[in-house]
């Protein structure tokens, strides 16, 4: 499930991470978040995550860094 968008539309920006912290994969030194964009089904009902344009890399114990770093890649793609 995406990160940063509670209800988003077809070319929204977001981004998710299977292993950030709190999460199943506790107890890792490092993790990642992809960021995608939104993207409609080929049928036009609904929307599905696209393909991750990029990866931000960080230490588990510094999340916050993490998060921040993919927030401003996304703001300077939306401005």
């Amino acid at each position: 499930m995406a990160m940063r968008t509670k209800n988003p539309k077809a070319g929204d920006w977001d981004y998710d991470g299977c292993c950030a912290p709190g999460g199943y994969m506790d107890g890792c030194l490092t993790f990642s978040v992809g960021i995608f964009q939104w993207v409609p089904y080929a049928s036009g009902v609904g929307i599905k995550h696209g393909k991750v344009v990029k990866r931000i890399r960080g230490y588990s114990s510094e999340p916050s860094k993490v998060y921040a770093k993919a927030e401003a890649w996304i703001k300077e793609r939306e401005a």
